[in-house]
């Protein structure tokens, strides 16, 4: 089983995940793949050496074929918030790349959690390149193949921006934002949000809500017993 979560940077997603992948679910392990892939070594090393390998996968080419087809205007942007130059192309082969990583686990019993994964990719396209709501809903018929749960963990933009300002960290260009940048760019980000929360069949919890009931909102959606 797969479960990735969606949400505004800096509102706290990561946090939830990795805690709610601690706690004890009857027979079940919860992984936060994300997590690992950050901090653990052995993590981190494989899955370079996985990336190496899909990008040969027919399968996995096949995806990112067809979703480069859907944002084929796009691929000539420069994103709007990054100072790498990033283009389409970047987020789309991220995208392949989960949902081929997505379908390996399924059938699995274990569950995998990915605090940002292939929902995130899609706002984030939209954020950074404009991608207008006929584009975004051919990506979301086409990610609706998948078994996987979606969670939007929402948050204030006043308290997202409170929570950047705490953390301090200087990582990506999302980080160096300050004031009214930084506010117009998390309002973009929760527009965006609510889009895929309408166009996707998402769990939605609130930061703001303890955590055993953002825990049984999602149990209760999965089947799972706590």
């Amino acid at each position: 089983m797969v479960i990735e979560f969606y949400g505004m940077p800096g509102s706290g997603k990561t946090t939830f995940a990795n805690d709610f992948a601690k706690k004890k679910y009857g027979d079940v392990s919860l992984i936060n793949i994300t997590d690992k892939s950050r901090t653990s070594f052995w993590y981190k090393v494989y899955f370079k050496i996985l990336r190496t390998l899909v990008k040969k996968n027919k399968e996995y080419l096949k995806y990112r074929d067809e979703l480069i087809d859907i944002v084929r205007e796009y691929r000539s942007i420069s994103a709007k918030y990054n100072e790498n130059n990033v283009f389409i192309d970047d987020y789309v082969m991220e995208m392949a790349y989960d949902i081929w990583t997505y379908k390996k686990l399924y059938e699995k019993k274990k569950i995998y959690i990915f605090d940002e994964g292939i929902v995130q990719q899609i706002i984030n396209m939209c954020v950074n390149y404009d991608v207008d709501i006929k584009t975004v809903e051919k990506l979301v018929d086409y990610i609706k193949k998948g078994k996987e749960y979606r969670c939007y963990y929402t948050n204030s933009i006043e308290s997202t921006i409170n929570s950047i300002e705490q953390r301090n960290r200087h990582v990506c260009f999302i980080d160096e934002l300050k004031g009214k940048e930084l506010e117009d760019y998390l309002n973009k980000y929760n527009q965006s949000c609510s889009t895929l929360l309408g166009l996707t069949d998402s769990i939605k919890i609130n930061r703001e809500d303890d955590f055993d009931y953002k825990s049984d909102v999602i149990c209760k959606a999965i089947g799972l017993e706590r």
